[in-house]
């Protein structure tokens, strides 16, 4: 029984020192892992420093935005103001190609969309629900707070139309 024992011993002896080289290699691999993905998302959230730019190069950024963007239909001219397209710049650090993709990018949600064309009649029963609502007070920059409760969301179409022309239409900024 004795020689059992100590086999048995051995055995547990071997395979716990197999174990304690297995775990720290798992550990080490984890770890260079987790470093890696810590490194990884560090630099997707870098920003940028902002460019500085003069009230006159503004203006030429914005020309040169609206020139990358031209011919324009219609209904994108009306959106596309100076002032709108100073905010896509600036969004994009006045680098104008992304900019312009982001506009473009804006241009076609409107088109799909027509957040325009959006009346009450099509979005007053989401609207009566109280799912969506402007609160009685306003942001830091002066602006209305539209609230959507996510708890009482549903996925029809109508919520989002509703929450676009809450949003996009009746509560400009």
């Amino acid at each position: 029984m004795e020689g059992g024992v100590a086999v048995r011993e051995n055995r547990m002896a071997a395979f716990a020192g197999k174990w304690e080289a297995f775990s720290q290699t798992k550990v080490a691999a984890l770890k260079a892992a987790v470093a890696q993905g810590v490194a990884q998302s560090q630099q997707m959230f870098e920003k940028e420093k902002p460019v500085t730019l003069t009230p006159g190069e503004q203006d030429a950024k914005v020309n040169e935005l609206l020139a990358s963007l031209c011919p324009l239909p219609k209904r994108a001219q009306i959106f596309c103001t100076d002032a709108c397209l100073r905010r896509y710049l600036r969004a994009r650090n006045w680098n104008v190609q992304r900019a312009e993709r982001m506009v473009r990018d804006t241009l076609r949600w409107r088109d799909e969309c027509r957040p325009e064309e959006i009346q009450w009649a099509d979005v007053a029963e989401e609207g009566e629900t109280g799912k969506v609502y402007r609160t009685a007070f306003l942001d830091k920059k002066g602006r209305s707070v539209v609230v959507l409760s996510a708890g009482q969301q549903n996925t029809k179409d109508t919520l989002v139309r509703c929450a676009i022309w809450c949003t996009a239409l009746r509560m400009p900024s």
